[in-house]
């Protein structure tokens, strides 16, 4: 069994989480800082090695007096461990020391696995605001390369967090350290979506991802780290601009190379502006005749989509939407950029997505996409709020 050591873990505390694994507690309790950051680093799959090509990245700047970064490494080659990131010189190997060795691989796609991460985090590396991200594959809010919608894949277990899971793990954490989780953010692909966002309402204040595929090489954490302990004392909305600023940086010829990319940040307490005039929206779709519906499912053919072809760019089928003014009202269409913009309060793209303005909507353009989601669709918290699926029902009714 190996050995682990952290600030302040009490050995009643370990057993409670039936982890292997054991600590040894410090007499001094824990300084509490600005901010923690809590990286979830799910290696169990085909982005292992790029797990510590990551960590390496953090280690370029490490935990300061401003940031506290602390990271659970699932590995293919080795236990799942806990390690409290600090600066080293070498890009090569991590030599941050494991705070907690579980002693076995941990199961990274368990809900139960996240929120004690995350309480684990909150107990022993104290502050005033937390980041938790989620590194791995992900997929929105329904299908992935045939696999279920989700996040946080881990192949040696068989399992993932869908979105439900997802938010549950997050709210549970926050219930258990008292307040909501400051910034949640997905070092993953294709999580931009409002629907996803929408399980956030009551676990997180902001929320941040990219709505399309993202490259392996996935976020810049020398770069962004950088940016925040530049900030000092930075609030949640700066830290989560400044990573979406440096994340597109660094696919424009920077630190990362060259690669297609969107990143955006969502204000998650904002997400209810939308429901009125989205609901509104779905009013007027429904009063259209058959042909205008036809012409709707058009609009949204050209509108901008991503690797799901059904996960649309809101804002641009705003736009599209504006070219076709028998559709819909101007009024509705204004009223929900105005909601759009105070939700989306950054966001940042290569050329090639320059269309995108940040969040992700599901509108499909054909049966198929529609019969074998809207099952799914009909249960999730946004559509709850909205009735947005009342829309979508309408256009394949008449198709």
């Amino acid at each position: 069994m190996a050995f682990c050591v952290v600030k302040r873990l009490s050995v009643a505390f370990a057993l409670a989480f039936g982890l292997a694994g054991f600590a040894a507690a410090h007499a001094d309790e824990p300084v509490k800082k600005p901010w923690t950051f809590l990286i979830y680093v799910n290696g169990h799959n085909n982005l292992s090695s790029l797990g510590y090509e990551d960590i390496n990245e953090m280690e370029a700047v490490g935990s300061t007096d401003q940031v506290n970064v602390v990271v659970q490494q699932a590995r293919e080659d080795g236990n799942t461990r806990r390690l409290f990131i600090q600066q080293d010189a070498d890009m090569s190997t991590v030599t941050s020391p494991v705070v907690y060795d579980f002693g076995t691989k941990a199961d990274m796609g368990s809900a139960d696995t996240l929120t004690d991460f995350i309480v684990w985090g909150a107990q022993n590396y104290p502050a005033d605001h937390y980041f938790v991200a989620v590194w791995n594959h992900g997929a929105g809010w329904h299908d992935f390369l045939q696999r279920t919608k989700g996040i946080s894949y881990d192949d040696e277990f068989g399992s993932h967090l869908t979105t439900k899971q997802y938010a549950g793990a997050l709210r549970e954490a926050s219930h258990r350290i008292g307040h909501k989780i400051d910034v949640v953010g997905n070092d993953a692909c294709l999580m931009a979506s409002l629907e996803v966002a929408g399980e956030m309402s009551d676990v997180a204040d902001y929320y941040v991802g990219s709505e399309e595929l993202e490259p392996g090489d996935g976020w810049p954490y020398d770069d962004f780290l950088r940016s925040w302990n530049a900030l000092n004392h930075a609030t949640p909305t700066q830290v989560a601009q400044a990573l979406v600023r440096d994340y597109v940086a660094s696919y424009s010829s920077g630190s990362q190379g060259s690669s297609s990319v969107t990143f955006s940040a969502f204000d998650v307490k904002a997400l209810s502006q939308l429901n009125e005039p989205l609901s509104r929206l779905k009013d007027e779709i429904l009063s259209l005749s058959s042909s205008q519906k036809k012409q709707l499912v058009t609009v949204a053919n050209n509108t901008q989509d991503f690797y799901e072809s059904d996960y649309k760019d809101l804002g641009d089928f705003l736009l599209n939407l504006r070219s076709a003014p028998a559709l819909t009202s101007a009024q509705t269409l204004d009223a929900l950029d105005g909601a759009l913009s105070k939700v989306v309060i950054a966001n940042a793209t290569t050329s090639h997505y320059a269309r995108a303005k940040g969040a992700t909507l599901w509108i499909p353009t054909s049966q198929w996409q529609f019969k074998n989601y809207r099952d799914d669709y009909r249960e999730l918290n946004f559509n709850q709020s909205n009735q947005w699926l009342q829309a979508l029902e309408s256009l394949f009714a008449s198709n």
